[in-house]
């Protein structure tokens, strides 16, 4: 149980970080221990009275967190109250998703995935969400590990489903009802991605086009 006096600690530093630069937050925040990170998360959130100036305070406490940190901390919420806290939150939704493929904890992505798409929002903004793992995968030139992007590949090479929602998008206009039409689609992104952004295709993830009897 936190103390009056670690309370008192804590609502100083979270006001100390009221009116600050992105980069002074990050900094702060990168330097303490994750226990002690984690913990002043969890006392925030339980605070956070649900109002959206509260909840946009929080969220860019959030944004300025390590993504391992954040990542840990988001999964120790409930689904439910994770989709009211992230609500419509683009850049929190990438990292946390980011930070799961990284844990390969793909199962959960596509969890909270399939629930944004058919229970709370429109389809739309799962894709969009989709959209933006894609470009997290094609950074070469950012502070964005080589080993995350390929991890991120994975995930789409893997995900047939996500995967699909992808070429649909960029391909709208030239498919046909004809699913073999959609699986060459997909394994042209594949190996196009593959050469475009230094990332390496698994042979064995290429998807078979089905063959009439």
């Amino acid at each position: 149980m936190v103390n009056q006096k670690s309370i008192n600690k804590m609502m100083r530093f979270s006001n100390s970080l009221a009116g600050k630069s992105d980069d002074w937050v990050k900094k702060k925040l990168a330097k303490m221990p994750c226990w002690s990170l984690l913990r002043f998360l969890d006392f925030v959130h339980n605070l956070c009275v649900y109002e959206q100036s509260s909840f946009d305070r929080f969220r860019f406490i959030l944004m300025c967190c390590p993504r391992a940190r954040l990542t840990k901390f988001l999964r120790s919420i409930e689904n439910d109250d994770l989709i009211v806290l992230l609500e419509r939150c683009d850049v929190l939704w990438t990292m946390f998703f980011v930070g799961l493929i990284n844990l390969r904890l793909n199962s959960d992505v596509d969890t909270v995935l399939a629930q944004l798409m058919n229970q709370v929002y429109d389809p739309n903004f799962g894709v969009n969400l989709l959209l933006l793992l894609e470009r997290e995968a094609m950074k070469q030139d950012c502070d964005l590990p080589r080993e995350i992007r390929q991890k991120i590949f994975d995930f789409f090479c893997s995900n047939w489903n996500a995967l699909g929602y992808i070429v649909k998008v960029k391909h709208g206009q030239e498919m046909t009802q004809d699913i073999n039409d959609l699986v060459s689609l997909m394994n042209l992104w594949m190996r196009e991605f593959s050469q475009n952004h230094g990332l390496v295709l698994n042979p064995s993830l290429n998807i078979q086009v089905l063959t009439g009897n």
